[in-house]
């Protein structure tokens, strides 16, 4: 009892100072993905939809904002693969131009990461995850997991990590993390995917954390409480906006069906709707215990904080 009632406390105050424009946005600026993670719902989400790309008037009018709000963070990426976006590099330059005391970043697969893109992206960029889905130690179980050529992605992240490392770029090989959501088998191949990256200068390593996006996949928990009070993953309501390429504003990094649409960037602006009375109602329904909907994307996520 003593536990809820602390919770629901931290959760109230953790709202009322939810700031007028976020700390982070999230944004793709086209829906495109060539890997086929088996860890992903994008097969059965995206695939069957025609791939769409930000309008450059779109990208700018974002961007723009931003600046004048001394954003934090802009990462270029959520449920795609930024480099499919031909205009990355030039948008990715526009984006630190116009704020340079904000922390750009990006995931790729490094799929498309050539060396020519990848002296272009050190210069252009803060921060970089490299997605490296079942681990670069073992090559079938790499291709099996992502679907992607194991030599290719390979090549592509060693010259790229070799890049960073020449000190000439504004990346630093510090600010270059490892993103891999399979767990591994054993303790054995754990240690040896730690020690493989960390060989190289890699020491941000973020392994396992296994989601359903939501209920997207199948993980054997669907029974959750819809009790809760608040979100695990970086407390997104309050400090995260997700942006996709249509200029679609959507509740979180694990609505990719676009089910929580809270106002599209076309016809307003970041800032009127993060704080919209409809934004303003997410934030009561996942902070202060507003009753939702029972099929609300919250509570069918794990990374919900529940009492």
């Amino acid at each position: 009892m003593i536990k809820s009632i602390k919770a629901k406390i931290k959760a109230r105050l953790r709202a009322r100072k939810r700031k007028q424009f976020p700390s982070v946005i999230q944004l793709q600026t086209t829906s495109a993905c060539n890997a086929r993670c088996t860890c992903c719902p994008y097969s059965m989400v995206q695939r069957s939809a025609p791939v769409e790309h930000m309008t450059d008037e779109l990208y700018a009018k974002i961007i723009d904002e931003c600046s004048h709000h001394g954003i934090e963070k802009i990462s270029l990426y959520l449920f795609n693969e930024p480099l499919l976006d031909r205009k990355i590099i030039e948008r990715l330059k526009y984006a630190k131009a116009k704020n340079p005391g904000s922390r750009i970043r990006i995931s790729t697969n490094a799929s498309l990461l050539t060396e020519k893109t990848s002296l272009e992206m050190a210069d252009s960029v803060d921060f970089v995850y490299l997605s490296v889905q079942g681990g670069i130690t073992d090559r079938d179980k790499y291709e099996e997991v992502m679907g992607l050529n194991y030599d290719k992605t390979h090549k592509n992240m060693m010259g790229f990590i070799e890049t960073a490392k020449t000190g000439r770029h504004n990346l630093k090989i510090s600010n270059i993390a490892i993103n891999n959501a399979i767990p591994f088998d054993t303790e054995e191949k754990l240690e040896a995917e730690r020690a493989f990256w960390m060989n190289k200068g890699i020491n941000t390593l973020n392994f396992g954390g296994f989601s359903s996006w939501a209920g997207k996949l199948d993980t054997g928990r669907d029974n959750y409480s819809r009790n809760i009070r608040g979100c695990s993953l970086k407390h997104r309501p309050l400090t995260h906006v997700h942006v996709v390429e249509n200029g679609d504003v959507i509740l979180c990094c694990r609505d990719w069906d676009r089910e929580c649409i809270l106002g599209n960037l076309n016809e307003s602006t970041i800032f009127d709707i993060w704080n919209s009375a409809r934004y303003r109602d997410i934030v009561e329904k996942v902070y202060l215990g507003k009753k939702a909907p029972d099929n609300f994307l919250c509570y069918r996520c794990e990374d919900a904080i529940r009492l």
